[in-house]
């Protein structure tokens, strides 16, 4: 690691006011890990410094650009001179000290002129002539990688697809990682949907669903990102099947796989009622039993149904009534005389 916390000849980091104004001090450290950059790149570590207003915005007060090299540089303070924010009577003057300002520094590690890492100190409250020192290093490294997941679940891959259902929410989880492929924490990424109007999502990663169609959600963090395709659909709606007015015996199954029905004696029992994906195809099978004879559907099924195949597709929950006949049993027998004949009917009737 190399600590940076200003070095020989930061002296020059005082920003714009009075001439001769005697300017705060900080003191902090700046943790950078060794992996950034490589011999040829050129890095630095930006400084700006910005003062707090009484409605909570920011104005600036002056920048510094430090070169960061391979030898480990004294740390010493860096200061910021007060001038501009105590001549504004807008400022936000902190409690007892009417005579300091509330100052930020935002720190961004840069490579080659692209910001890989940025972190923010304070508000700190400054005094002319007295030093702020942070105890706590700012660690920084080069961010290369953003990844994203559904909650606790694998890391999904490049433009994967989350399924999600209108009205209901996503959460997603961003993790972020340095050159060397270990985890940065304490970092904040920003959310943008390309879609707001099928997802929205907020600083948390919870994707809300609003319309039908795909959003993509894309997870930042200075130049790296990270994106997932959101595909909003209906909720599942359930397709039923009934016995309708059968009085044979037989067997309905779906495709894809879940409607596992048994008609028996005018009732349906088993899998006859299940969930599907909104706007799926479903095709179903009567599978009549020995003794029974397939007679067709409700009029729930789409053109082209047989008597034993139906389809159906979901665009809203459907009723499907399957009818079966139970076959008679017809004997024939020889009555009286004392000729010879042949006897054909439907079913295999055929008797001599």
């Amino acid at each position: 690691m190399l600590v940076v916390g200003g070095c020989q000849g930061l002296t020059d980091l005082v920003t714009p006011g009075k001439v001769g104004a005697l300017p705060a001090q900080v003191a902090f450290g700046a943790t950078i890990a060794k992996s950034v950059g490589t011999g040829s790149d050129a890095v630095t570590l930006d400084v700006v410094t910005h003062y707090v207003k009484r409605d909570k915005s920011r104005a600036r007060l002056g920048s510094k650009s430090l070169p960061v090299s391979a030898a480990a540089q004294q740390a010493v303070p860096i200061p910021v001179d007060l001038a501009v924010c105590l001549a504004d009577p807008d400022r936000e003057a902190p409690a007892g000290a009417t005579g300091s300002c509330n100052v930020v520094l935002t720190l961004a590690l840069m490579v080659n002129a692209a910001t890989v890492d940025r972190q923010v100190i304070g508000p700190l409250t400054l005094t002319p002539g007295l030093t702020a020192n942070v105890e706590d290093p700012v660690s920084l490294f080069e961010i290369t990688a953003v990844e994203l997941s559904v909650g606790s679940g694998p890391i999904l891959a490049a433009g994967a697809e989350v399924p999600a259902i209108l009205g209901q929410s996503v959460g997603l989880r961003a993790a972020i990682r340095e050159r060397e492929g270990n985890l940065v924490a304490d970092r904040t990424v920003t959310w943008s949907s390309d879609a707001p109007a099928v997802a929205s999502v907020d600083e948390r990663g919870v994707v809300t669903t609003i319309g039908l169609g795909v959003a993509r959600i894309t997870a930042a963090i200075e130049d790296v990102s990270r994106t997932a395709e959101v595909r909003v659909t209906r909720p599942p709606v359930a397709l039923s099947v009934t016995a309708g007015t059968s009085t044979g015996n037989g067997t309905i199954r779906s495709t894809p796989a879940g409607i596992e029905c048994r008609i028996a004696d005018g009732a349906a029992t088993g899998a006859c009622s299940v969930p599907f994906a909104a706007d799926a195809v479903i095709d179903l099978a009567l599978t009549p039993s020995a003794g029974s004879v397939a007679q067709g559907w409700s009029s729930e099924c789409e053109a082209g149904a047989t008597a034993g195949n139906c389809r159906v597709t979901m665009s809203k929950a459907r009723v499907v009534g399957a009818r079966l006949a139970a076959l008679r049993r017809v004997s024939v027998t020889a009555g009286a005389g004392d000729g010879g004949g042949r006897v054909i009917g439907p079913a295999g009737l055929d008797c001599a």
